[in-house]
């Protein structure tokens, strides 16, 4: 998460390590900011969809989300995948 003068910034993961930019406008982020923080689980929901555009796109994604009044976010103690984005494998030296 990163704030920037007129929204708020989120790279958010799934269990399967698929990540989404997601944006909070300005008028909404002390709604949100206090609901999340780095390495926290949530579940988003009625939330936006929009393209990803831009000149320098965070990810490749071609969509990103955008949290609206009306969204909700609530913690979700169960997530089974990692919370930092890694997929660690072992590799062989020949």
């Amino acid at each position: 998460m990163w704030k920037q003068p007129y929204t708020t910034d989120l790279i958010l993961m799934d269990e399967k390590g698929e990540r989404i930019h997601a944006v909070v406008k300005k008028q909404s982020i002390p709604t949100f900011e206090p609901l999340l923080e780095q390495g926290m689980s949530v579940v988003i929901t009625k939330f936006g969809v929009s393209e990803n555009g831009g000149q320098y796109p965070i990810l490749k994604h071609p969509f990103k989300l955008n949290f609206y009044r009306h969204t909700t976010v609530k913690t979700y103690p169960d997530f089974q995948g990692s919370l930092y984005g890694f997929a660690l494998f072992r590799f062989l030296i020949s």
